[in-house]
C-alpha cells in the first residue's frame, strides 16, 4: 500500500498547485497498476480524482469519465459493481441537475436512448438513476456481510459516525431511499397509484418491517422505496449491538413516510412513533436527534 500512499501525496501535490493535467497523468499511472493489481479501492479512487482533475482541462470529460465507467463496469468484481452502481447514479443525477434547464427542453423518443448523454432528455437520465439505484442493491445479502471500512479512503470521514451505517449495504441503501425521496424523483413516471395511507406504515420498526405490501404499481418509487426500507429494518433488527444504526434506518423510514404519507392523521402518527423510539432507546448517544424531531 505504501506505493499507493506515496503516489497520492505525488497527485494531491500536483491538485494543490494547479496543475491538473500533470495529476491526470499521475492518476493514469496509479490506475495502470491497481488494474495489473486487481485493487478495487484504488481503481475507484482514481475515478473520483479523474473527476476532479480531468474536467478544468479536457473537453467533455464528464461524458468521457461515465462512458468508461459505464464500460469497467461490466466487468467489475463484487463489492466495486455494487459502489459504481451507486455512484453512477450519482453521478447521472448530478448531470442532470446540473444542466436541468437545456435538458428539460428537449424531446423524448419513446423506447430510444442515444448514445451520447449529451443529447440525452430528462426521461433517459432518471431511468438511468433508478437503473443503477436498483443494481446497487442487487447483491444486498453480500452487501450486508461487508464492513464499511472496505473503503476506508473513499468513504468521507465525518459524514456519517461509522456506528450508523456499519456495513455497505446501510451504507448504499442510505443512498437509494435519498434519491427516492426526492419529489423531482419521479416527474418523469406515469401517476402513482400506489399510495402510503394506512396508519401501520407508522408503526414501530418490527411491525413495519414485517408487514407484507403488495402493489399492481410495481414501477413506483414510492412502493419500491418501501420495500427497501422494510429489508434495511429487518437486516437491523436482526444485528443486535448495533441499535444506533437501527435508530438511524427508522428515522429514514419515518421521514420517507411522512414526506409520502395521505394519511389525515400523519402527524400525529409520526409524533406518537417518534417518542415510542425515545422510550424504547432512552441511552443511546444519537436519541437526542429524535428528540429534536419531536419538538
Amino acid at each position: 500500500m505504501k506505493i499507493y500512499e506515496q503516489k497520492w501525496k505525488t497527485v494531491d501535490s500536483l491538485v494543490a498547485k494547479s496543475l491538473p493535467k500533470s495529476a491526470t497523468e499521475e492518476i493514469d499511472k496509479i490506475h495502470a497498476i491497481a488494474t495489473k493489481e486487481g485493487n478495487q479501492d484504488q481503481l475507484l479512487k482514481c475515478y473520483i480524482y479523474y473527476l476532479k482533475t480531468k474536467e478544468s482541462f479536457e473537453e467533455d470529460a464528464f461524458e468521457i469519465i461515465l462512458s468508461q465507467m459505464e464500460k469497467d463496469l461490466l466487468k467489475a468484481p463484487f463489492p466495486n459493481n455494487a459502489m459504481m452502481h451507486s455512484m453512477l447514479a450519482e453521478m447521472y443525477w448530478w448531470y442532470y441537475q446540473s444542466n436541468r434547464w437545456t435538458i428539460g427542453n428537449r424531446t423524448t423518443i419513446a423506447d430510444f436512448v442515444p448514445d451520447d448523454v449529451k443529447t440525452w432528455t430528462t426521461e433517459n437520465f432518471i431511468d438511468a438513476v433508478i437503473k443503477h439505484h436498483t443494481a446497487s442493491l442487487k447483491q444486498a445479502e453480500d452487501l450486508k456481510k461487508t464492513p464499511i471500512d472496505y473503503y476506508a479512503e473513499l468513504i468521507i470521514k465525518g459524514s456519517k459516525p461509522k456506528e450508523l451505517r456499519p456495513t455497505l449495504y446501510d451504507f448504499i441503501a442510505a443512498r437509494v431511499i435519498d434519491f427516492y425521496k426526492n419529489p423531482e424523483a419521479s416527474i418523469t413516471r406515469p401517476a402513482d397509484y400506489f399510495q402510503i395511507a394506512d396508519d401501520f406504515y407508522f408503526a414501530d420498526a418490527k411491525e413495519f418491517a414485517n408487514k407484507k405490501i403488495v402493489s399492481i404499481d410495481t414501477l413506483s418509487l414510492h412502493y419500491n422505496g418501501i420495500l427497501v426500507l422494510q429489508d434495511w429494518l429487518k437486516f437491523r433488527l436482526s444485528k443486535s449491538g448495533e441499535t444506533s444504526a437501527l435508530i438511524d434506518a427508522d428515522l429514514m423510514r419515518l421521514q420517507y413516510v411522512y414526506g409520502f404519507s395521505v394519511n389525515a392523521q400523519k402527524e400525529d402518527l409520526y409524533i406518537k412513533t417518534l417518542e415510542n423510539l425515545e422510550k424504547n432507546y432512552p441511552n443511546d448517544k444519537h436519541t437526542p436527534y429524535i428528540l429534536s424531531l419531536i419538538h
